[in-house]
């Protein structure tokens, strides 16, 4: 179940945009999830940096 969207900023900054089903979420759940996320990242890296994985990918498969 997903009780919220977590994001963070290049500066450290973590900011969440709750669902409406997360009413009954614990203080403790939603702290958590936030260290979790400074900590680690919420996963998602930007765009290009995935593009350019990618090619750099495609280009180690050239003989």
């Amino acid at each position: 179940m997903c009780v919220g969207r977590f994001r963070t900023r290049i500066s450290g900054r973590v900011m969440v945009q709750w669902q409406a089903k997360a009413a009954d979420v614990r203080p403790l759940d939603a702290s958590v999830g936030f260290a979790l996320a400074a900590a680690f990242g919420t996963g998602g890296g930007p765009g290009w940096r995935e593009a350019i994985d990618d090619a750099m990918d495609l280009v180690t498969l050239l003989p």
